[in-house]
């Protein structure tokens, strides 16, 4: 299905938020009339309590979660653990194996080296709306910014295939515009904080801007009408009948396994049973190694320490949560 192209936002847009990689970027505020586009969020929200919604900055889709670099770092480290181990096997002894150093230096050569994804991933903060107190808040760099959720400035942009480094995104950005004044010498002081565009069908030339104004309604319907009035997102027939959300990462054993098995062949047309079968079996190794990755990531996801919240954006949200048990849900 296409989607109509967004009609071109009255508001001037600053030099400052156009670059060679911006193939349109438009103005947005919070009073301007309904954009048109569905109200639709992702793994780009991380919580939604009854006064606050937790978005999640670019980064942290980037380096954390499903099909992040920290999640293809652990596949590619447990491919080759398992290959390498595997072939050491096969020629030699596991006495020798193991007490070979060059052996250990295989194995944890590549997540070693890799190691750096995982650190923004764990330092993610978000960016808070608090529609009780009318305030976006957001912590960068040791610096807490908030301001009226009347005055934002945000900027829908759609974005080449490269970008940012060279990593290829959604192709839609939300710049949120965050400006307030330092308490201490009045100076105006403000910070531009992207989030990826929402998935969803192509839409054209203005694919990105699409993708980013949906993320952008999703917010305003928030802020506008609470919780309740969010679009459900049916994730699994075997877990809560609705959720907003989509997955960010696994977030149990049960889902791990579950959600790794592969189809049932014989439940295509037996007309198609020659081709589904051997379909079938070419994926049961690419489900085992995916069903691996999945509870090296989880066991990471445990067991690695995440940044403790400031006391700002503690109190931004009125201490409703600190970022625990991060998984997409409610």
């Amino acid at each position: 299905m296409q989607h109509r192209n967004l009609p071109r936002s009255p508001h001037p847009v600053p030099d400052s938020e156009r670059n060679i990689y911006i193939t349109r970027v438009d103005t947005l505020r919070p009073d301007d009339p309904p954009l048109g586009v569905p109200a639709e969020a992702d793994d780009n929200v991380m919580k939604i309590t009854d006064d606050c919604l937790f978005v999640r900055p670019s980064t942290g889709t980037i380096h954390g979660g499903y099909m992040s670099m920290s999640w293809w770092a652990t596949l590619i480290s447990v491919a080759m653990g398992i290959a390498t181990t595997y072939v050491s096997y096969a020629g030699y002894s596991p006495e020798m194996v193991l007490g070979d150093a060059g052996f250990w230096v295989l194995i944890l050569m590549f997540p070693v080296g890799c190691f750096w994804t995982y650190i923004p991933w764990r330092r993610q903060l978000p960016i808070i709306f608090n529609r009780k107190i009318r305030k976006v808040t957001c912590y960068y760099k040791g610096k807490t910014y908030a301001q009226d959720w009347e005055a934002l400035k945000a900027y829908a942009k759609g974005v080449r295939s490269v970008h940012y480094g060279g990593f290829a995104a959604k192709e839609g950005i939300l710049s949120i515009f965050i400006t307030c004044r330092d308490p201490q010498t009045g100076e105006e002081i403000y910070t531009s904080q992207p989030i990826y565009g929402t998935y969803a069908t192509k839409n054209g030339r203005n694919d990105g801007v699409y993708r980013a104004a949906m993320i952008w309604e999703y917010i305003r319907l928030f802020m506008r009408e609470g919780k309740e009035a969010l679009p459900p997102f049916v994730f699994s027939q075997e877990e809560e009948p609705l959720r907003p959300l989509a997955k960010y990462c696994p977030d149990s054993l049960r889902y791990v396994f579950f959600s790794n098995l592969p189809g049932n062949p014989f439940q295509a047309e037996p007309l198609f049973w020659p081709l589904s079968i051997p379909i079938h079996l070419i994926a049961l190794p690419f489900s085992a190694l995916w069903m691996a990755t999945d509870l090296v990531y989880l066991c990471l996801d445990r067991l690695l320490p995440r940044r403790k919240w400031p006391k700002e954006l503690l109190e931004a949200c009125d201490h409703a949560w600190d970022g625990s048990n991060d998984h997409g849900a409610f």
